[in-house]
């Protein structure tokens, strides 16, 4: 995986997608990481999607040793709580107040409702293209309301890769 950014453009922005159980893994590599993310000159940026689970939340914080807080966006997914004071845990944590305080950000992504969401996956759509999927109209407003939300969850991802640009 490392060897390959060497080659990818600069002007383009690696995701990497890490198993939740990365941990051991990422405690010996992340050195070689980030003197690999520095010489290339690309910052790395975490979004860290999390359940209503405590180890959402213990298993954040080694990850906050390794990229800080100021470059994480802990996303809460409504799939496990539709408001953000479902997450009792993490909204009472001193974990939370560590990482806000230090500059972190959260959002909450919803969920789109089941109908929706349902005929979108068995069109195989993509969501710039739903012509395929059949929505009804108001499975439509229902999918421009969800896709409004998804966009003000993930604004300051939106913020950190701008500012990475």
């Amino acid at each position: 995986m490392l060897t390959a950014w060497e080659g990818v453009d600069p002007n383009c922005i690696i995701l990497v997608d890490l198993p939740g159980n990365i941990g051991d893994v990422l405690e010996v590599q992340k050195a070689r990481i980030k003197l690999l993310a520095s010489a290339l000159n690309r910052p790395l940026i975490c979004l860290w999607a999390a359940t209503e689970e405590e180890d959402s939340i213990w298993l954040l914080k080694p990850m906050l040793d390794f990229i800080p807080p100021s470059q994480t966006l802990f996303i809460m997914n409504g799939r496990f709580g539709e408001t953000l004071d479902k997450f009792e845990l993490w909204n009472r944590s001193n974990t939370r107040a560590e990482f806000l305080a230090a500059g972190g950000s959260e959002g909450h992504l919803p969920v789109l409702s089941i109908y929706p969401r349902t005929k979108i996956a068995r069109a195989r759509c993509a969501f710039d293209d739903l012509a395929g999927a059949g929505l009804s109209m108001t499975e439509q407003i229902d999918f421009e309301l969800w896709w409004a939300g998804v966009n003000r969850a993930l604004q300051p991802l939106s913020d950190l890769l701008e500012i990475a640009r």
